[in-house]
């Protein structure tokens, strides 16, 4: 089923307003324009998501593309008829890959460039649409207003890689923030290393151990 239990609300983009205790962030918003690929470091310093773009053909084929970075919020472009800069539905279907390389949970997404008809689809790394605990992650409607958020949190999808896709003409719109979190606590290497005592050493690395060993999905 669709989800339509989950909300999207206005959200005031501003790291003031994105405090919900265990949400890591990353804010996509910046410079640089268009590249193969981004590395974003999360507002608390511990974490890095890796940003790559694709698109749709229209026979359901994935073709490169490049993602491109800007004040509003990360968009794509690929050369195949794309003018747009934004994610867009408008010939091929443009979507962002994000992946953490270790399990996590979507929380929210945030988007700009937002009018009433833009729906987001949440879609795994070769480009299908992602069913979690009973919902059909496919064509969410985000809001209506420029700056606007889709709270995730009642799909309970966890992951380490997915992708947002604009699968309809009229479908078009930037990402700006993402808000995950994890079901298990992470322990910064640099904790680990620093730590005196041999017996708490040895658990803070047996726990990065796991963490890197759990790249295993549940969709």
């Amino acid at each position: 089923m669709h989800l339509a239990p989950i909300t999207a609300a206005a959200a005031s983009i501003c790291l003031a307003g994105l405090a919900d205790a265990g949400t890591v962030y990353f804010d996509l918003r910046g410079s640089g324009g268009l590249a193969d690929s981004y590395t974003i470091v999360s507002t608390d310093g511990l974490h890095e998501l890796t940003v790559t773009a694709a698109s749709r053909d229209f026979r359901g084929n994935l073709v490169d593309a490049r993602v491109g970075r800007w004040g509003n919020g990360m968009g794509v472009v690929h050369r195949h008829w794309d003018s747009d800069h934004r994610v867009d539905g408008s010939g091929y279907d443009d979507m962002l890959l994000f992946d953490l390389e270790m399990p996590f949970d979507i929380d929210e997404i945030w988007f700009s460039y937002v009018d009433r008809n833009d729906d987001a689809t949440i879609v795994d790394g070769n480009g299908d649409v992602i069913t979690s605990n009973g919902y059909e992650l496919d064509d969410l409607r985000i809001g209506r207003d420029f700056y606007s958020s889709l709270d995730l949190r009642p799909a309970e999808l966890e992951t380490d890689l997915f992708g947002v896709m604009a699968d309809g003409r009229n479908d078009e719109f930037k990402v700006t923030y993402l808000g995950v979190s994890f079901d298990d606590p992470i322990v910064p290497l640099e904790d680990v290393i620093a730590t005196p005592t041999p017996t708490a050493a040895g658990l803070g690395l047996l726990s990065v151990v796991a963490l890197a060993g759990r790249r295993v999905r549940r969709a």
